[in-house]
């Protein structure tokens, strides 16, 4: 394809489906489309289940909701809901597609959608029906393999730091929320112990044992005089009433009570926020808010929040990373179920790790 002419392109799709720590991963990519194309439109075809990290960043005009390939539905209503969908963007008369997956099928729906430049990964040559295929590094971090999409067209990205827009409302709900459970104005640390399930996939692999979570938070809580604040959605409810139930100290408990947008204002008023690999991991990072992450199946090389604000904590072992780029669409993680990984991540290793946090970002 060549260089483009900045001046032709007046309309950009850029199209990435799932998940939240994925779609927030692309947010630097947004941004510098953003600034290489300032007077262009630029919509974000994305499905219901992330749409919340994106739909107000201030880098896209407007969001398409393409939930089509994430439904459990018979074949017949997603091949209607398919062809309304490619008739209905096929009338916007996109000049530019940026494919931030990796499949032949996603490649030819932007073909029928009648895009005129398709850009996207080249990945173990599935670039077909591409106009200008970029390779894929799957030894450089996520956020530069989205950034490679960018400078592949003579872009020049900034520091990729991730990016979340929260509302006016969503910031007052959570200062009202707060001055609730925490009138004495203690240090606060928020927790997402949970994660690992999205459409089409449940992986429990990621998460650190319920009984260490417990020691940890409780810790917390004695050390600090701190309040220990569980976030989370429905899928996350049993796996923080289980931690709960075996600490001595009590939690504040939000878990399923709050968007991920509510989460993320809350997270962005705590001192700290602890997880595994999971989108409120990103959505913290995106929010200066320091973190500590715990890492098994994923390679945090290629995925952990990057910065001095931010550490990571991992045990390699024989069988690990088992959910990286290359290995990823095997489907291999799945038959995991002993998740030494992550029993192998000791609890006094997290608490050095807070100590480290608490000397550097947390104290007064």
């Amino acid at each position: 394809m060549g260089k483009i002419n900045l001046s032709k392109i007046n309309k950009i799709l850029i199209m990435k489906l799932c998940c939240v720590g994925d779609v927030m991963f692309t947010t630097p990519l947004v941004r510098t489309i953003r600034k290489g194309f300032p007077r262009a439109k630029i919509v974000y075809l994305v499905g219901n289940w992330a749409k919340e990290v994106i739909e107000t960043n201030p880098n896209i005009d407007d969001v398409f909701i393409f939930n089509i390939p994430l439904e459990k539905t018979n074949k017949i209503k997603k091949f209607i809901g398919l062809i309304k969908s490619i008739l209905i963007l096929r009338k916007e008369k996109f000049d530019l597609a940026i494919n931030c997956h990796r499949s032949l099928a996603s490649n030819f729906f932007l073909l029928l959608i009648g895009c005129k430049y398709r850009i996207g990964f080249n990945w173990k040559n599935r670039g077909l029906f591409l106009t200008k295929k970029i390779s894929f590094d799957y030894k450089k971090h996520e956020v530069e393999r989205y950034l490679d999409i960018a400078r592949g067209i003579g872009l020049k990205p900034d520091d990729g730091k991730l990016e979340i827009e929260l509302l006016g409302e969503e910031k007052r709900l959570a200062e009202e929320l707060i001055r609730k459970i925490n009138p004495e104005k203690k240090k606060m640390v928020s927790v997402f112990p949970g994660g690992g399930v999205n459409p089409g996939t449940t992986m429990l692999s990621k998460r650190w044992p319920v009984k260490k979570f417990a020691v940890l938070c409780d810790w917390i809580i004695e050390k600090y005089n701190a309040i220990v604040l569980f976030l989370g959605g429905e899928s996350d409810e049993e796996h923080v009433q289980k931690i709960i139930s075996l600490m001595k100290n009590k939690p504040i408990n939000l878990c399923s009570k709050l968007t991920y947008r509510e989460s993320a204002a809350i997270i962005e008023k705590t001192g700290l926020f602890i997880g595994g690999d999971s989108g409120l991991l990103y959505i913290a990072s995106a929010l200066d808010t320091p973190t500590i992450s715990i890492f098994g199946p994923s390679n945090p090389e290629l995925v952990a929040p990057r910065g001095n604000k931010h550490i990571y904590v991992w045990k390699k072992i024989e069988c690990s990373p088992c959910y990286v780029p290359e290995t990823v669409h095997k489907r291999e993680f799945l038959k995991c179920d002993d998740f030494k990984c992550m029993e192998a991540i000791t609890v006094e290793e997290i608490k050095q790790a807070v100590a480290s946090q608490w000397e550097k970002w947390v104290k007064d």
